[in-house]
């Protein structure tokens, strides 16, 4: 479908919303993340986004998006996506310099 078959029925500041955050997104738009995107281009509400990488967090078989946010927050003090959670644990059982 091509931009003009659409456009009009498309808000203008809908438009100019930043979807950069998108341009290395390579998985699927599950219902959950669909649900994010909705909000966000309705009603401009943000989706959820690892504090250290930038990349949307999806949910997975256990944990919605709103508990993983939480959990994250809770045990690192921001919100992250797997990849950098896993960092962050590794990182805190790496030893320091002064042990």
């Amino acid at each position: 479908m091509r931009i003009s078959d659409w456009s009009s029925d498309v808000c203008s500041s809908d438009l100019s919303k930043d979807t950069t955050f998108l341009d290395k997104w390579s998985g699927i738009i599950t219902p959950d993340l669909g649900e994010q995107l909705a909000e966000w281009l309705n009603n401009g509400a943000e989706p959820v986004k690892c504090t250290d990488c930038g990349m949307l967090i999806t949910a997975n078989t256990k944990y919605s998006v709103t508990q993983i946010a939480e959990k994250s927050s809770a045990m690192f003090g921001r919100i992250l996506c797997s990849s950098c959670a896993k960092k962050a644990v590794n990182n805190e059982q790496a030893p320091t310099v002064s042990e």
